[in-house]
C-alpha cells in the first residue's frame, strides 16, 4: 500500500509539473495585442499564485515530516548503538561464562571419575564381604595365638571398617558435587543462550525500524523535491504572466503630459501625487494602479479582477471616473487635499 500511494502521488505531481511547463511555454510564446487579454492573464496569474501558495504549504509539511522522520531515525540509531554496546559487554560476559562453563565441565569430569573409583572400591568391598565371612570379635579372640596377634586382628578389622565408611562418604560427596556441578553447568548454558538470543532479537528489531524510517524519509524527500520543481515552474509562469500584463499595460499607458487632464479621469496633479503616472503594484494598504485604488473600492465601483493594477488603463480610467463623480468623490484621494482639489 505504501508503494502504491507513493506512485499515485508521484504521478499526480508529474502531471502537474507537465501542465505547468506547458502553460509556461504557451504564455512565453504569446504576445497579447488587445486589452481584453489582461483579464484572462490576471485570472491565470491569480490561479498560479494560489497554486504556489498550496505548493509552499505542502512543501513545508513535507519538510516537517522529513525532520520528524530524521529525528526518529536518529533515536533508533542511538538505541542501536546502545544495544551494540550492551551486546559487546554481553560478549565479554559470555566469554567469562564460557570459561566458567569449561571449568565446570572439567570439575564435573573429575568428580565423575572420583565417584566411579569410589563406587568400584565400594563394590569390591561388598563382594569381598559377601564371599568371605567377616570375622566376629569372638572368632578373632579364639583364633589368635597371642595378644600381639589379637591386636593386629582388631586393628585390621577397624581399618577395614573405616576404609569402608570412608569409601561410602567419598562416594556420597562425589555424587553430591557432581549433581551440583551439573546444575551449575545447565544454568550457565541457559544464561549463555538467553544473552545471545536477546541481543539478536533486539538488534534485528532495531535494524528493521531504522530501515523503514530511512525508506519513509527518502520517499518524503523525493516528493518534496518534485513539489519544489513544480513550485519553481509555477513561479516562472507567474513571472511570464506578469511580464505579459506589464507589456500590455505599457502599450496602453498614455504619454506623460505636463498640463491639463493628460488623459486621466481625474486631475493630473492628483495622479502624479498618487502614482507618478505609473501602474503601481499594491502598497502596504493594498492600493494599486494608476489611481491607487484599494481592492474594496475597486470592487464596489465595478472593477474586475482582484486589484486595480491588473486591469487595463481604460478600465482603471472608467472606475476612477465613477469614484471621482465630477469632484464629489475627491475625498477618496488623500492627494486631492494636498494638491488643492
Amino acid at each position: 500500500m505504501l508503494t502504491a500511494d507513493r506512485n499515485k502521488r508521484l504521478l499526480a505531481i508529474a502531471l502537474l509539473v507537465s501542465a505547468i511547463a506547458t502553460a509556461i511555454a504557451l504564455s512565453a510564446g504569446a504576445r497579447p495585442a488587445h486589452a481584453g487579454n489582461i483579464n484572462s492573464l490576471s485570472n491565470q496569474l491569480s490561479a498560479t499564485q494560489a497554486h504556489e501558495s498550496q505548493l509552499s504549504g505542502s512543501i513545508s509539511g513535507l519538510q516537517g515530516d522529513i525532520s520528524t522522520l530524521s529525528s526518529e531515525a536518529s533515536s533508533v540509531e542511538a538505541r542501536e548503538a546502545a544495544v551494540h554496546g550492551a551486546y559487546e559487554a554481553d560478549q565479554s560476559t559470555l566469554a567469562a561464562v564460557h570459561i566458567e562453563v569449561g571449568k565446570e565441565r572439567t570439575n564435573l569430569d573429575v568428580l565423575k571419575r572420583t565417584l566411579a573409583r569410589a563406587l568400584k572400591s565400594l563394590r569390591a568391598q561388598l563382594i569381598s564381604r559377601y564371599e568371605n565371612q567377616q570375622p566376629t570379635m569372638i572368632s578373632v579372640v579364639l583364633n589368635s595365638s597371642g595378644f600381639s596377634q589379637l591386636l593386629d586382628q582388631l586393628n585390621f578389622i577397624n581399618r577395614a571398617q573405616a576404609l569402608e565408611q570412608s569409601t561410602i562418604s567419598i562416594a556420597r560427596t562425589a555424587k553430591a558435587h557432581a549433581t551440583a556441578a551439573e546444575q551449575r553447568l545447565t544454568a550457565l548454558e541457559h544464561r549463555d543462550s538467553e544473552i545471545a538470543s536477546y541481543a539478536a532479537r533486539e538488534n534485528a528489531a532495531l535494524s528493521g525500524m531504522n530501515a523503514l524510517l530511512t525508506t519513509r524519509e527518502n520517499e518524503a524527500a523525493h516528493l518534496r523535491d518534485i513539489q519544489e520543481a513544480a513550485l519553481g515552474s509555477a513561479q516562472a509562469k507567474d513571472e511570464a504572466l506578469q511580464t505579459a500584463i506589464n507589456q500590455i499595460q505599457a502599450q496602453e499607458a498614455p504619454p506623460a503630459s505636463g498640463g491639463g487632464s493628460g488623459g486621466w479621469a481625474i486631475p493630473e496633479p492628483i495622479v502624479m501625487c498618487e502614482s507618478g503616472g505609473q501602474n503601481l503594484p499594491p502598497n502596504s494598504a493594498g492600493a494599486s494602479g494608476y489611481y491607487q485604488i484599494i481592492p474594496s473600492t475597486w470592487s464596489d465601483y465595478g472593477g474586475s479582477g482582484p486589484a486595480a493594477y491588473l486591469a487595463s488603463k481604460a478600465e482603471q480610467d472608467a472606475v476612477a471616473s465613477k469614484i471621482w463623480d465630477g469632484g464629489a468623490g475627491a475625498s477618496n484621494w488623500v492627494c486631492s487635499g494636498m494638491t488643492g482639489y
